[in-house]
């Protein structure tokens, strides 16, 4: 029905820095980098399509070490990224010399990790189709409708309203589903070609090779305490290996470094990371989003200090665990924090002495037993777009016939749960029951949200819900109280009632 090539497609590019080829024609820059999209009435026949195309390819140097990408003389995989250096942060908070003068101990530690994939149990899949009106609507597992329909709409050229995501349910997606894949652009853009419904589904190696899951990560962090075990400063850089492509990789430099401002008081703190690109499939963004090897390593670098210190490594942590209402050295605001009051109830237990040790002596080779902590912030540290758009919407409404109270979400329940927790505040809020309530999500129709990641959408959506349902509230008990010539404080809505707080009121006029 159709093939597509970079030859007979107008140019497309995705990813943050729009560095990425939707059909290589020129260059290729890693191994799964895709060269043509082929529609065809069924599977086999596509399959057959795909491997009638021939390509003629010239070997380039290669370079697919992430540290070694940046000396000079290596290849140059973008001519835009000078030293293979697509992204880099560097951040310098307090007094780093003030803290190394403060410092009893001062070392070292370098933590090297391997890229990843979260490997989810249902492998990307999309539909689309294009009506008669030329509206094209997309059914993805994805995380991130909005996003995806933002990136649809620019990357095709058409109006916003002329493009819809609808997510159903999927099968895991922590991260790698966050983005817009090219898998999603090709779909469209044969649906927008054929005129008919065109349907893509990755195998189990193509999930890998596309992903854009976890980088790889080089940390070498110097750490200083005082002699009361007290964090003087810490002194960061970071490497990242993200692949041929930008992807999220600008926002997982930033992660990487500014993660480790908390949940410990660290007033003095240096930063430098870098975002590199190497001839490897692109990554972007996994379960923790940057932090989570960083917080390996430095995690392992306290315990490593706590042994120098003769001081239980619990004990450390307490001595310098945040509390509610503080702020970290780079503006991240603590608002709920029970770390101390964890960290005291896993010190406090009898198991923790006996299971660490064994009349002062290690367990024994290859048992051990440990404590760690970390947080993450609940969507982003700083606004993702810089505008007035809101981070998450909802609509509300009564059924016009009564009897139930519909809940309309652009939210992302991709297995965590957020469509029961939308239900229960709306429930909880209106004084109905739960079985009442019917969630409309993952729909770039429905509202704005901006999708299913860094444990957002409680917090945001959450608080869209509940300020909608009280809303609603309002304006029933403003109506009935206007039918009833009462005061609205006067009158509530609780298990599906409504009821009077200040004596009998007679409800029979709203009968009438």
């Amino acid at each position: 029905k159709a093939v597509l090539t970079a030859f007979n497609t107008p140019p497309i590019t995705v990813g943050f820095l729009r560095d990425h080829p939707l059909l290589k024609g020129e260059k290729v820059r890693s191994y799964k980098d895709e060269i043509a999209a082929v529609a065809a009435v069924d599977r086999d026949t596509a399959l057959e399509a795909v491997r009638l195309i021939k390509v003629d390819f010239e070997p380039l140097p290669l370079v697919l070490d992430g540290l070694k990408a940046m000396e000079d003389g290596q290849p140059q995989l973008h001519e835009r990224y000078k030293n293979n250096i697509c992204a880099q942060v560097h951040w310098n908070f307090g007094d780093i010399e003030q803290g190394r003068r403060e410092s009893h101990i001062i070392r070292t530690d370098r933590l090297t990790s391997k890229m990843q994939d979260a490997a989810f149990l249902e492998p990307q899949s999309s539909l689309a189709e294009v009506d008669s009106h030329g509206n094209l609507t997309m059914w993805s597992s994805t995380q991130a409708p909005h996003y995806v329909q933002r990136i649809l709409a620019m990357a095709l050229k058409l109006p916003l309203h002329k493009v819809r995501v609808i997510k159903p349910a999927v099968g895991g997606g922590f991260g790698p589903k966050a983005s817009c894949s090219t898998a999603e652009l090709a779909t469209c853009l044969l649906a927008l070609k054929t005129g008919k419904p065109v349907k893509f589904t990755f195998d189990r190696e193509q999930v890998f090779l596309h992903s854009r899951a976890r980088h790889q990560f080089f940390h070498t962090m110097t750490t200083g305490v005082r002699k009361d075990g007290t964090l003087a400063f810490l002194e960061h850089t970071c490497v990242l290996d993200g692949g041929a492509y930008a992807s999220f990789g600008i926002a997982t430099v930033y992660y990487a470094g500014s993660l480790l401002g908390g949940p410990y008081r660290l007033k003095n703190m240096k930063y430098d990371g870098y975002r590199v690109v190497t001839n490897k499939p692109a990554r972007g963004a996994q379960r923790g989003h940057g932090a989570v090897i960083a917080r390996a390593c430095f995690e392992i670098q306290l315990d490593r200090i706590a042994e120098e210190l003769g001081m239980d490594p619990i004990e450390l942590r307490l001595k310098n665990v945040m509390e509610a209402g503080e702020t970290t050295c780079n503006e991240l605001f603590v608002s709920s924090f029970g770390m101390k009051e964890a960290l005291e109830a896993v010190r406090d237990s009898a198991a923790w002495k006996k299971k660490r040790s064994l009349g002062g002596r290690t367990r024994g080779s290859g048992k051990g037993i440990g404590a760690a902590c970390g947080f993450f912030v609940s969507g982003a540290g700083y606004s993702i777009y810089r505008s007035n758009t809101y981070h998450a919407t909802v609509v509300t409404r009564l059924d016009e016939l009564g009897g139930g109270v519909t809940v309309y979400s652009g939210a992302a329940d991709i297995g965590q749960g957020s469509d029961t927790v939308l239900a229960m505040i709306t429930a909880e809020e209106l004084g109905i029951p739960i079985e009442d309530v019917q969630v409309v999500t993952g729909d770039s129709k429905a509202s704005v949200d901006l999708g299913a990641y860094s444990s957002r959408t409680t917090l945001m959506a959450g608080h869209a819900c509940k300020d909608a349902a009280r809303d609603v509230k309002r304006q029933i008990l403003m109506a009935v109280a206007g039918r009833l010539h009462v005061p609205p404080d006067t009158l509530d809505l609780k298990d599906g009632h409504l009821i009077s707080l200040k004596g009998e009121v007679d409800f029979s006029e709203l009968r009438k």
